[in-house]
Parts: C-alpha cells; sequence; structure tokens
C-alpha cells in the first residue's frame, strides 16, 4: 500500500506544482493533509530548531536556487511545507515541489520493482535504491522518527 499513498503524494505535488499560486499556498496546501502538534514543549524546542534550519535552506534558494535545488536530497513532507512556507520566490517554490514530486515517484517505482522481487525468485536482484525505498518513502511522508518530532509551522 504504501507505493499508492507516496505516488498519491508525488501527484498532488505535482498538481500543486502546476497549479499554485505563491509559496504560502503552496506550504498551506501541504500542512493541511498533514498532523499538527503543538502541545508539548519539547516538540516547540524541537520546531523552534528546525525552524532555524529551515531559516538557514530558505536563505540559501534566495541566493542560489539552482545549486542549492540541485544539492537537496529527499525532504519529509512536514520539513518540506516549512520549506515552502519561508520560500519567498513563487517560481522557486514551484520547483522544490516538483523536483520532491520526481524524486517520491521514483522512490515509488522502487518500492514496486522491489515487491516484484521479493515476492519472487529473483530477492538477490533487488538494488540497494530498492531495499531502501520503503524506509526513505516513510520518512519522506512522516519525517524521521529521531528528527522530526513537530510538524508544526514554527
Amino acid at each position: 500500500g504504501y507505493p499508492a499513498l507516496v505516488e498519491r503524494w508525488a501527484g498532488r505535488l505535482r498538481a500543486l506544482a502546476v497549479t499554485t499560486r505563491s509559496p504560502g499556498s503552496l506550504a498551506a496546501d501541504i500542512g493541511a493533509e498533514l498532523p499538527d502538534n503543538k502541545s508539548c514543549a519539547l516538540c516547540r524546542a524541537s520546531s523552534d530548531a528546525e525552524a532555524a534550519a529551515v531559516d538557514g535552506l530558505a536563505g540559501r534558494l534566495k541566493e542560489e536556487p539552482q545549486s542549492t535545488l540541485d544539492s537537496l536530497s529527499l525532504l519529509c513532507l512536514p520539513h518540506l511545507r516549512r520549506l515552502l512556507a519561508a520560500t519567498e520566490s513563487g517560481e522557486t517554490a514551484r520547483a522544490l515541489a516538483a523536483r520532491e514530486a520526481g524524486m517520491l515517484e521514483r522512490t515509488a517505482e522502487d518500492m514496486r520493482r522491489y515487491a516484484i522481487k521479493h515476492d519472487a525468485v529473483r530477492r538477490f536482484l533487488a538494488s540497494d535504491e530498492e531495499l531502501a525505498a520503503g524506509r526513505s518513502s516513510l520518512a519522506a511522508l512522516a519525517g524521521h522518527r529521531n528528527v522530526n518530532t513537530a510538524s508544526g509551522t514554527g
């Protein structure tokens, strides 16, 4: 079921990248489907630290958008939402969303290929990317359990 969920998010990001007008509304559209946790003091402290890191990345996107986009790995959706909200350029925000959609699509393909190989006698043919696709896609959708403890907007 995870490939379908990852593909759904990839499609949603791709559609938003094409139709959304501003970075704030792009972030709000993504945030509308994510949980929000503001009741814990530790989560708020973590959120403040994350906000500082996101602001730094948003500054890099403003200064050198293409090279910064090229250097990023797959972001989890809670951090993507925060980064989009901090991005000033609509064009850069749409490029970031489209880039994330492409990475999610590739991860979903890896998951499907892994499932085919794992269920068959060809398990030994599974690539490292296919073996890691399930874990990385869950981290992309929900955040890494040891890093992303709050999904608030900071």
